[in-house]
């Protein structure tokens, strides 16, 4: 496992959100996280699975509250979130950031983001695709729950 993994798994968190803009990078530090144990739960096909049946109208409310009953729901207390992207869908009208730090109260979690993290700014996708969004980070929103934001680009070989 790459030593920034290691690093970043050892310290205390509620919800350790690792950040990086390419999707590779990605899913090999999802191969890492799961080679130690930690299960792990692919959102989109889950999620994209339990909306089949739903109306329209009501997968908004359907997939935040199915992401929170799928994290309450896991057995283990640690788990990782990979390929998150439909939680990020405007249809749905949902702040992932937010419900992310509302349910590492329940469970603690790893959080795969695609996107960057730079001088206190969280982004989802980069600037050209339709569904970029970007959050800014204040120092106390990584209090309670505690949350660590890693970008991790350039940084797996150290």
């Amino acid at each position: 496992m790459a030593p920034i993994i290691k690093q970043l798994l050892a310290q205390p968190f509620d919800g350790l959100i690792i950040v990086d803009p390419d999707i590779q990078v990605l899913d090999q530090t999802l191969c890492e996280i799961k080679s130690i144990g930690i299960q792990s739960i692919s959102i989109n096909k889950e999620l994209s699975d339990a909306l089949k049946d739903i109306p329209a109208e009501q997968r908004g409310r359907f997939a935040r509250s199915w992401f929170k009953d799928t994290i309450a729901g896991i057995q283990q207390d640690l788990i990782v979130c990979s390929n998150p992207d439909l939680l990020f869908h405007p249809v749905f009208k949902m702040d992932p950031f937010a419900l992310i730090c509302q349910l590492t109260r329940l469970k603690k979690i790893v959080f795969l983001w695609p996107g960057n993290y730079s001088s206190n700014v969280l982004s989802y996708a980069i600037p050209i695709h339709h569904h970029y969004r970007t959050w800014e980070i204040s120092d106390g929103q990584s209090f309670q729950p505690k949350v660590i934001i890693q970008q991790i680009s350039n940084r797996l070989g150290e």
